[in-house]
């Protein structure tokens, strides 16, 4: 999922200056422990820069992702790290339905 790719990168790049850290995370919603743990090991391996997970999705039931959001969105926010996030792609089918947020859209909303 990228970190063993950015913590490479930023061994490698002594002399950069960094500003923060972009990061994804994309698994079933019943994983939601999986996702606090890779945002918490981004943000150790930030060393207190910023962190903003600018995609992440899960897959399940309607049911299932808003049980997730409703875990995971209220943790994020309680992690002063972590600057902000964004839920992938708002489509027709995901947080979409027609014209109108999809049940767990109107979640993500709430949260948001």
């Amino acid at each position: 999922m990228g970190l063993t790719w950015l913590k490479n990168f930023l061994d490698a790049c002594t002399d950069c200056t960094i500003d923060c850290l972009s990061i994804h995370w994309y698994n079933p919603a019943t994983l939601a422990s999986d996702l606090k743990n890779h945002v918490s090991q981004a943000i150790t391996l930030g060393a207190g820069k910023p962190v903003y997970v600018s995609e992440f999705g899960a897959t399940g039931s309607d049911a299932e992702i808003s049980s997730f959001l409703e875990d995971v969105m209220p943790w994020m926010d309680s992690q002063s790290a972590v600057e902000g996030y964004a839920y992938f792609m708002v489509s027709d089918g995901r947080l979409l339905s027609g014209n109108v947020p999809s049940s767990y859209g109107a979640t993500y909303a709430n949260f948001s």
